[in-house]
């Protein structure tokens, strides 16, 4: 019987235009059966999203507050507001590198 490990990449730091840090770490299965992202947002908050079928991109969420898609080399921050909606708060979030 093979043991099921996670593999999780290192970070990849994004920023939007207001300069705040986003942090994700991209992550799955050793048997391929799952691909996730861990994502630490500004204000320290972090989630575990599994990827889910996206027509185009690369969408992770948990269905509950967080969506986080990849997409042409930026990524779109959805959460659930207050009222259940989702709703846009960052939109094409820019990779940088780490500062030091």
């Amino acid at each position: 019987k093979t043991k099921l490990t996670a593999d999780l990449g290192s970070p990849v730091y994004y920023e939007n235009d207001n300069g705040d840090r986003f942090e994700a770490k991209y992550g799955s299965l050793s048997d391929g059966s799952l691909h996730f992202v861990k994502v630490k947002i500004p204000d320290g908050q972090e989630y575990t999203l599994p990827q889910v079928v996206s027509a185009s991109g690369a969408r992770y969420t948990d269905e509950r507050e967080l969506i986080w898609w990849t997409h042409q080399g930026t990524v779109s921050v959805v959460f659930r507001n207050a009222e259940g909606k989702w709703e846009s708060k960052h939109l094409e979030l820019r990779e940088v590198r780490q500062k030091n």
